[in-house]
């Protein structure tokens, strides 16, 4: 049975201290800024669901 209001994140976006997805680093200073590449994965995690979903 599929629990239609059930929330689990997409891949790569689990932020949850059971999960090992890399946090979003947005200091510009630091060497491990990753903003356009966490905001590509919530792009592309968007358009995959758009497809899925017809609610």
């Amino acid at each position: 049975a599929i629990l239609r209001d059930e929330y689990s994140p997409p891949d790569g976006l689990c932020f949850d201290d059971s999960c090992a997805d890399p946090p979003i680093m947005d200091d510009p200073r630091l060497h491990d800024y990753n903003v356009p590449e966490r905001v590509q994965a919530f792009i592309q995690a968007s358009q995959k669901q758009v497809c899925t979903r017809r609610n």
